[in-house]
């Protein structure tokens, strides 16, 4: 049951509603990434030898994906899912988003591996993770790819 201040998401101020909670969420997703990636390459300037940790770099890359993400998911969401940019961009939104979430699972992995399977050296594993990470976004890029369900037309409404 809707209250009589919830905004309906089919009127011009629900929209804007959504808007501007998807614009500020991004925001702030991207500004603590930047923080993450200033901070690493900080240490990284000082103490080289710090942050030559195989969870560190995929952190790194898992906020670089998240600020690519972030900034696109900004851009998308003034826009109407009947522009060409849209169609272009949602496919770097879904990949990256991906790629980020994979990219914080395979640290997970990598504790496994080092802490339990006690693995000796867990940079030669390294290449494998990008290498899934990068499936799992092709994976993942699939199916709206080969849509073409009514739900792919477009409708005039938000792209994201």
């Amino acid at each position: 049951m809707q209250s009589s201040e919830d905004p309906d998401i089919n009127t011009a101020y629900g929209r804007q509603v959504v808007l501007g909670i998807a614009v500020t969420s991004a925001s702030i997703s991207l500004l603590a990434s930047l923080v993450v990636l200033v901070s690493y390459f900080f240490i990284l300037w000082y103490q080289a030898s710090m942050v030559n940790r195989v969870s560190l770099r995929l952190i790194v890359f898992s906020c670089l994906c998240n600020v690519v993400f972030s900034a696109m998911a900004m851009a998308t969401a003034g826009m109407t899912d009947t522009s060409t940019a849209c169609k272009v961009i949602i496919y770097f939104v879904i990949a990256t988003d991906v790629m980020s979430v994979t990219c914080l699972s395979m640290i997970g992995l990598n504790l496994v591996m080092i802490l339990i399977i006690r693995v000796a050296h867990p940079q030669k594993m390294e290449k494998y993770y990008y290498v899934f990470i990068a499936l799992m976004a092709v994976i993942a890029l699939v199916p709206p790819l080969g849509s073409k369900s009514p739900s792919a037309t477009p409708t005039g409404r938000s792209c994201w």
